[in-house]
């Protein structure tokens, strides 16, 4: 499963139609939802919880450290 941290939260609903649309299986935080077998993608849309999830991931890429001019994201 993938676990997608948005920053921007009020963001969220754009981001699950997107992945839906490709028929993803996706959860949110916000909502409560829980995850199982069939979840591709969880969106955590919450703020105040990352080193949580830093210490629960194997793998975490700062994405913004990947464009130009963004600032702010260590990989």
């Amino acid at each position: 499963m993938f676990i997608l941290a948005i920053r921007h939260t009020n963001k969220s609903d754009e981001i699950l139609n997107f992945f839906t649309k490709n028929a993803l299986v996706c959860k949110r935080k916000s909502k409560n939802e829980s995850i199982d077998d069939k979840t591709n993608i969880y969106i955590f849309d919450e703020m105040g919880q990352m080193g949580t999830l830093f210490e629960l991931s194997d793998i975490v890429l700062m994405a913004g450290s990947l464009v130009d001019k963004i600032g702010g994201h260590t990989p």
